[in-house]
């Protein structure tokens, strides 16, 4: 989770703390206070598990609450993919020069 997903978090978790306390947020997740703690400070981040407690806290899912923190990894599922690749292979020679110059962006922005 990179910087500015963790100060997302910890806007999230500071959220939490104003409407419990930390002690009773940190009871409410089934997590030790300094846990809390640390999210609070961008020290550590949470488990997905912990991900998902707090998520469901502050009204997301877990899917809306990972695009929001801008650490979500997009994927498809592996039939999806074998569909696309079936696709891919009726391309024609501008489609496939086209699809190259995409997965290089994605590749050069990550």
């Amino acid at each position: 989770m990179d910087t500015k997903a963790r100060q997302r978090l910890s806007t999230i978790v500071e959220s939490g703390c104003e409407r419990y306390g930390q002690r009773g947020y940190a009871r409410k997740l089934g997590v030790s206070q300094n846990a809390v703690i640390g999210w609070l400070e961008c020290r550590s981040v949470p488990t997905a598990e912990n991900l998902r407690l707090i998520a469901s806290e502050a009204g997301y899912t877990l899917d809306e609450f990972m695009d929001y923190l801008g650490s979500a990894q997009k994927s498809i599922n592996p039939s999806e993919f074998d569909a696309f690749l079936k696709q891919m292979r009726k391309m024609d020679r501008e489609q496939v020069k086209k699809l190259a110059q995409v997965a290089v962006d994605l590749l050069a922005a990550s």
